[in-house]
């Protein structure tokens, strides 16, 4: 059985046709527990109309669902591809066409294995003191204090 989800590799590439204004990419790549592949892109060209091819390495995938939507003048669609059954562990190039303008998206995606988690980063500085809080409820009175020493007998008063 394959990892729910992919480790992702943000390195993308992407290569487009001279004519198309912008280059397609896929900002996400997620495995289902039913062994879809749901790809998340974006078209700043908004072209994402046309048939759509997605392959995984050399395999061609099969679409089981897609949708377009436009925000702020940038195409994002949604494609859900069945994976092939008994898919290796592997990092695999997905290349996802969309349209007649020939603009593919390329992404590196790990799936069914990841490598050893790397080294720790170094420590970030010191971010600025925050701003002072409220002030706290008053606390609960205290318990009695143990009896102070008796004192030095005073001067012997005046005679009456």
């Amino acid at each position: 059985m394959l990892l729910a989800v992919a480790a992702l590799s943000f390195s993308t590439l992407a290569r487009a046709d001279n004519n198309n204004g912008g280059n397609m990419v896929i900002t996400q790549a997620v495995i289902s527990s039913s062994n879809n592949l749901t790809i998340s892109l974006n078209d700043p060209a908004n072209r994402l109309n046309g048939g759509i091819s997605v392959t995984l390495g050399s395999t061609p995938l099969t679409i089981v669902s897609s949708s377009a939507t436009t925000a702020n003048s940038c195409g994002l669609g949604t494609i859900v591809a069945k994976l092939p059954a008994n898919l290796a562990p592997a990092t695999y190039t997905l290349d996802v066409a969309w349209g007649q303008h020939v603009s593919d998206a390329i992404f590196q995606i790990t799936i069914g294995a990841q490598g050893v988690a790397g080294a720790a980063g170094p420590v970030g500085p010191t971010g600025a003191t925050g701003a002072v809080g409220p002030a706290g409820p008053a606390g609960p009175t205290g318990a009695q204090g143990a009896a102070g020493l008796i004192g030095a007998a005073g001067p012997k008063g005046a005679t009456g």
